[in-house]
């Protein structure tokens, strides 16, 4: 997990919103339980509250590029 921090770190990752959500999995606590709705945002679950953690999509350029 450690690696996979510094490597969106390093690569100044931390602004694109699937690697913000990548690192809330990642680092997310025992207590929280995550989802994904149907919508492909994170869903997280804690303290009685739910949280749901928009993901920008993509635009058709960006992933026609990868």
């Amino acid at each position: 997990m450690r690696l996979i921090e510094e490597m969106i770190q390093k690569n100044g990752l931390e602004a694109n919103p699937i690697c913000d959500s990548i690192l809330k999995i990642l680092y997310a606590g025992e207590e929280e339980q995550l989802d994904i709705n149907g919508g492909g945002d994170l869903v997280i679950k804690a303290g009685g509250q739910e949280i749901i953690h928009k993901v920008q999509k993509a635009a058709a350029s960006d992933a026609e590029m990868n």
